[in-house]
């Protein structure tokens, strides 16, 4: 009896297997696990990917402290929004960014090693230029810088102003007897002093205070600048002294008799700069009014409710221009009007007479800036309105010397 193996009930079948078709099966668990490592690394990647973007969106580590570097000195570098509308009936999207050229950075740190911690650079640094804002540079195409805050500037300004020193400007006017002070002064104790100073001049008790206080520090030569411009208005009989741009001047008249000491003060060593100083004669001045009152005795005639010149008058203004040329200072040209109509038509033709006057003393030689035209209308007559001739000797032009 022979010992065979029997095979026949399907065991170990693969040993009968086609050679074919084992290797379709070694191909087809091949490409599933291909498949199924892909997979796998496409599941990885969309982790990556979602990591990122949250990242992206909360900011990472890097970003963030950027952020916070260029923050801290945002007065250097500019902040900005940029702006991007979402659409009707939601919020735009805002975001803040702050910009510097690449090079202008590069040189910043260079400059000051402090900037690249983030930190801002020492208050004595004075640095190369560099540190300039971006508005200077042109600014960033389509963004729109950020408004700073206007009352935050405001308010700094005015610190500043008050702790920088001030120039405070001054004025001290003659008007009628009395002396008008003007313009500014440091504090309050200031202004006291200065009317007290006033007072001992020959004005008295007629001073009249219009100081405005400042409350802020006042530059050196203030305190001699007002003392030598009271001196100076104490020996005027008309006139003004100012103190502007560090410089004080001096216009008006002086009488004979305070002349010398006048060009004195005025020219004296030391105290502050002097500016303009064009003063003339009383005396000259007054003779000079009576030369016009008297060249008025003729007076100029118009054309019926104009303000048209008679040709028959050009003599007197020929001999008013010669008076003028000879004269000091500036000169007032007035026109006035008798009561008849109504007051206000009469004011403008009085005007309109005295600025007729003013163009033909122009004409003929005398200089625009010497001359200044005014209507007074029925303001200040000279006779009775009562008749004719009263009133004739109403509507008349006066000029004499701006005091």
């Amino acid at each position: 009896m022979s010992e065979e193996h029997g095979h026949n009930d399907g065991g170990h079948e693969i040993d009968k297997m086609p050679a074919g078709r084992l290797f379709n099966i070694l191909a087809i668990l091949g490409t599933l696990t291909l498949g199924l490592c892909f997979g796998v690394i496409q599941l990885f990647n969309q982790q990556v990917r979602q990591i990122e973007g949250e990242r992206a969106a909360g900011g990472n580590a890097s970003e963030q402290a950027y952020n916070a570097e260029m923050s801290s000195v945002a007065g250097g570098y500019g902040e900005y929004e940029i702006v991007k509308p979402v659409g009707e009936g939601k919020p735009d999207k805002v975001t803040t960014r702050y910009f510097m050229p690449v090079d202008k950075a590069s040189q910043q740190v260079i400059d000051n090693p402090a900037l690249l911690a983030g930190k801002p650079a020492a208050k004595d640094w004075a640095g190369t230029g560099t540190g300039k804002k971006v508005q200077e540079w042109g600014g960033m195409p389509g963004v729109t810088p950020k408004k700073p805050d206007a009352k935050a500037l405001g308010d700094a300004k005015a610190a500043a102003a008050k702790k920088a020193p001030r120039e405070h400007r001054f004025s001290f006017a003659i008007s009628g007897e009395d002396l008008v002070l003007l313009g500014e002064v440091p504090s309050d104790a200031d202004s006291k002093a200065l009317e007290a100073a006033a007072k001992k001049t020959r004005f008295g008790d007629k001073v009249r205070n219009k100081l405005k206080v400042t409350n802020a520090v006042g530059k050196p030569g203030f305190d001699a600048a007002y003392k030598r411009a009271l001196a100076a208005v104490d020996l005027m009989s008309s006139g003004s002294t100012k103190f502007t741009a560090g410089k004080l001047s001096m216009t008006g008249f002086v009488p004979d008799a305070n002349k010398a000491k006048f060009d004195e003060l005025s020219q004296a060593a030391g105290g502050p700069p002097m500016g303009t100083v064009e003063v003339a004669s009383t005396e000259l001045a007054d003779e000079c009014d009576k030369k016009f009152a008297k060249a008025l005795k003729r007076p100029i005639r118009f054309a019926t409710a104009s303000a048209d010149i008679d040709e028959k008058s050009m003599k007197v203004l020929d001999k008013l221009a010669a008076i003028a040329k000879e004269c000091p200072g500036r000169f007032v040209v007035e026109g006035h009007s008798d009561n008849e109509g109504m007051p206000d038509a009469n004011k403008q033709l009085s005007l309109k007479r005295a600025n007729a006057v003013s163009a033909s003393l122009q004409e003929k030689g005398v200089e625009k800036k010497r001359l200044r035209a005014k209507g007074y209308g029925q303001e200040r007559p000279i006779a009775s309105n009562d008749d004719e001739a009263g009133r004739k000797k109403n509507r008349r032009i006066e000029v004499h010397i701006a005091r």
